[in-house]
């Protein structure tokens, strides 16, 4: 088992005492990557027994060197990521996200892989956008990190989503999230009247109450009239 950089520099196959690995002549050797790191494509030059270099007899040439060559090939994707903000208390605000990316290799590993473009974490105002690149077939999840009194939903197009967005998707060719914070509807202003001015009456108004007393006491009248005694 070899570790090998992406910077194209050989790395020598070595027993555990740091020697060269020696093979007998006539051997046939070829190399697998186990761990492509995300790589939409993977080429080796001897990658089979069939592809496999040959280990042949030359006497004046000393040791053969052998050399396996994988070639990674790594191809991005877009993510447009838009805030919008609904009943904004501050139109001025920023939001925080991260981005985090990570990939799934074939036997099942789970590695977090860097963002090729863009940058985590980023600040969004109301209508902003911002766009990154990472690995086709990363899963990217975007989080806000601001808090506040609003619910947040998310949108995606684009790669492979959830059945529940929730800002978390499968980075295709052209991806798209918008996240959306909805604040409660503002509280109307309370105004104070000015001087002078008549404030609606909650209750009957004085005209209805004064009509009222005068039936009342004239009906108190002529009650005290029909009970006096008669003194023809």
């Amino acid at each position: 088992t070899v570790t090998v950089a992406g910077d194209g520099v050989p790395v020598p196959v070595t027993d555990g005492a740091g020697n060269p690995v020696l093979v007998p002549l006539g051997a046939r050797c070829w190399g697998t990557e186990d761990h492509t790191g995300g790589a939409t494509a993977v080429t080796i030059d001897h990658h089979s027994f069939l592809t496999g270099v040959t280990i042949s007899a030359d006497a004046e040439a000393g040791l053969q060197p052998l050399t396996i060559t994988a070639t990674n090939t790594y191809d991005p994707g877009i993510t447009v990521v838009t805030k919008v903000v609904v009943n904004a208390p501050d139109p001025d605000a920023v939001y925080t996200f991260t981005i985090e990316c990570t990939i799934t290799e074939s036997d099942g590993t789970i590695s977090r892989v860097p963002l090729l473009s863009g940058q985590s974490p980023v600040e969004l105002g109301n209508g902003a956008t911002t766009s990154f690149a990472a690995l086709l077939g990363a899963t990217c999840t975007i989080t806000e990190v601001t808090t506040g009194a609003f619910v947040a939903s998310f949108s995606e197009e684009g790669g492979i989503v959830d059945a529940t967005p929730d800002g978390s998707i499968t980075i295709g060719p052209n991806n798209a999230i918008t996240v959306t914070n909805t604040f409660p509807p503002p509280i109307p202003p309370t105004t104070t009247p000015p001087p002078g001015a008549v404030l609606p009456q909650s209750g009957p108004s004085p005209m209805v109450v004064l009509l009222a007393s005068l039936l009342a006491a004239f009906a108190a009248t002529l009650v005290v009239g029909r009970r006096r005694p008669s003194t023809s």
